[in-house]
């Protein structure tokens, strides 16, 4: 559409105008609310865009990514504890959640210090995709954080190998030898 054209092209007062558009003309099409939200979020109007986001979220909980995007929202708002709890719940209404709903939720569980939400996340999301070195890089983070220092090793090891030349997963394993060489002091 016009407006997803508009979105690609960073053109968001075009693409909001032709998202509002079609939501006068189908008040209940989802996938122009979030259009509309995704172009609000570009303009910078995030309430605007939260509201959008709500709206979708009450009227269809399993749209595509739509918990991914309010909970991030959540997370820009300062308002953490709305990012959790719309992870809690898009994980648990769902029977088989997504990898990519299990890892966005783990990102914002380990922003927010919930390391014992953060692994069985990263778990279920390497159990499905095994050769995903970010996986392997945020449980070496959240290892790290919980002073689990071997087992943060491993885990940095393996985003190292499935992707050697990625410097920020050499980093965070010397970030595990110097926390753990601190911490034995």
């Amino acid at each position: 559409t016009r407006g997803e054209i508009g979105l690609a092209a960073k053109e968001f007062t075009q693409a909001k105008q032709e998202f509002e558009g079609a939501l006068k003309r189908s008040p209940n099409a989802n996938r122009a609310r979030n259009g509309l939200a995704r172009a609000l979020e570009g303009l910078g109007q995030l309430e605007q865009a939260r509201i959008e986001y709500e709206t979708i979220l009450q009227t269809a909980k399993s749209y595509p990514g739509i918990a991914e995007r309010l909970g991030r929202l959540y997370m820009t708002l300062a308002r953490p504890e709305k990012a959790e709890s719309i992870c809690d719940e898009a994980i648990k209404g769902s029977e088989h959640p997504p990898v990519a709903l299990r890892f966005a939720c783990a990102k914002t569980y380990f922003e927010i210090d919930k390391f014992d939400k953060v692994l069985p996340q990263i778990d279920a999301v390497l159990a499905e995709d095994p050769r995903m070195p970010e996986g392997y890089y945020y449980k070496c983070r959240t290892l790290r954080r919980m002073g689990k220092f071997e087992d943060a090793t491993r885990a940095c090891k393996r985003a190292q190998s499935l992707h050697p030349r990625a410097a920020i997963y050499h980093e965070e394993s010397g970030l595990v030898y110097i926390d753990a060489g601190q911490r034995e002091d």
